[in-house]
């Protein structure tokens, strides 16, 4: 009998925790194309960058061509709103990895989980390289008070994202065969 309860209470929790907050509704051409565009990135003269490096305020990213540890960083920019938030790309042999860097906070790291685009107070990173490591799907961060908090992930299981944009609190995503597809953000 408590075998049966331990497993029941197992399963509760796990749909608990993996069940997906969000519905991925169906949309079409017109909305997808009068939802924003991304920001752009802000470059900003603190963030200096050469051939073999990046140097923020308070971290140095060095690249690294080996061929057994090949890495390669690139200042995207930052964040209009909140300057001391820096967006950095890193390649290497597996895809490429998406950083935030927090200059208030001592260069504090987050990882974006795919490419970050900006949009109001969200930034919307859409995993582009889906891999058996990471799987298909956006995150969301919110912007408040020059930080960023997670807000939610997303799993878009099948949807291959070739382009997305945001109006009025909802995703719109285009996919590579032109399907459009909308998420209200919760």
């Amino acid at each position: 009998m408590n075998n049966y309860l331990v497993f029941t209470l197992v399963l509760l929790f796990n749909f608990h925790v993996f069940k997906q907050e969000h519905e991925i509704l169906k949309s079409n051409k017109m909305e997808f194309e009068t939802a924003l565009i991304s920001t752009q990135f802000s470059k900003t003269d603190d963030v200096k960058e050469s051939k073999h490096k990046i140097s923020i305020a308070c971290k140095v990213l060095t690249n690294d061509d080996s061929d057994e540890n090949y890495k390669a960083y690139y200042y995207l920019g930052s964040i209009p709103n909140a300057l001391n938030l820096k967006v950095i790309q890193q390649d290497n042999y597996n895809g490429n990895y998406y950083y935030l860097y927090d200059t208030n906070q001592n260069c504090k790291e987050t990882v974006l989980n795919g490419k970050p685009f900006l949009y109001d107070h969200y930034i919307i990173a859409n995993n582009e390289d889906e891999t058996t490591d990471r799987i298909n799907k956006l995150t969301i961060w919110e912007l408040k008070n020059n930080t960023v908090e997670k807000n939610s992930t997303i799993l878009l299981g099948e949807i291959a994202v070739k382009e997305l944009r945001y109006k009025d609190n909802y995703i719109y995503l285009n996919t590579f065969i032109n399907t459009y597809y909308k998420i209200k953000i919760i």
